[in-house]
């Protein structure tokens, strides 16, 4: 059954809601994410642009630490227009749709300056706020990227739709795909990469606030 998000917000402690129905319209117990973000990986001679959402699942803490549930894939997009205008309508009505604070794509080299610029004007010639667009970690590590994600799907970590563009680019990947610029061929994976590399170097979770109570009441 595919659940269906019908609001995202923001908790006290920092994490991402999603309120939640079913195929049928009926509604079921929302969920908690330690964060939502995004990755997007910049159009080239040789590949579109695209983008997807993803948000790992908060499952409450044990003994101070945070249990990580899966991550899931709330979204993706692939555009082949020459415009980016409405590459960049997409990435902001997700990003609103799901609350996704932060999206991260290559930004190191002079070759990314034009979409970093043009993402940020999009913003001011529209007058909206899109995600905060970040540097990805490990940016130039393809090799290292798809070592992460193996690593989350080993451990069952990893929900991607079946039908996904995503999903349908790990499933043909191979060690002989790793020569001749792999992110541009696999540009869904180049995407995912920078997600997973944020929500693994960031490690993300629920913010901790002493608030003033009554006399035995407990702190939370």
């Amino acid at each position: 059954m595919v659940d269906t998000v019908t609001r995202a917000t923001k908790t006290s402690q920092g994490l991402i809601f999603h309120q939640l129905i079913d195929e049928n319209g009926v509604g079921k117990q929302g969920q908690n994410y330690t964060a939502v973000y995004g990755g997007i990986h910049w159009p080239s001679a040789d590949s579109p642009s695209y983008f997807c959402i993803i948000g790992e699942e908060y499952l409450g803490t044990f003994e101070g630490n945070v249990i990580r549930g899966k991550v899931r894939l709330f979204s993706e997009f692939e555009s082949e227009s020459v415009s980016l205008d409405g590459f960049f309508s997409r990435v902001a009505d997700d990003a609103a749709r799901f609350h996704c604070g932060s999206v991260f794509a290559a930004m190191d080299e002079l070759k990314y300056t034009d979409f970093t610029t043009a993402y940020n004007d999009y913003q001011f010639e529209k007058g909206i706020s899109l995600a905060r667009l970040e540097q990805a970690p490990f940016e130039k590590e393809f090799v290292v990227g798809v070592a992460m994600i193996q690593d989350f799907h080993r451990d069952g970590r990893l929900d991607l739709p079946t039908d996904s563009i995503v999903y349908k680019q790990l499933k043909s990947f191979g060690r002989h795909n790793l020569k001749d610029q792999p992110e541009e061929k696999f540009f869904a994976v180049d995407a995912l990469r920078f997600a997973l590399a944020a929500l693994r170097k960031n490690k993300p979770g629920p913010s901790r606030r002493r608030t003033r109570r009554r006399r035995n009441a407990m702190i939370v």
